[in-house]
């Protein structure tokens, strides 16, 4: 989740969008 609070711009209308990214950042991270 820190990587989408430095991001800076979570909104209601982006959040899942941003879920998803952040959800697929850490996969590939092996976080």
């Amino acid at each position: 989740m820190g990587k989408g609070i430095r991001n800076g711009n979570i909104t209601h209308e982006n959040a899942k969008e941003q879920t998803e990214s952040m959800n697929e950042a850490m996969n590939s991270d092996g976080i």
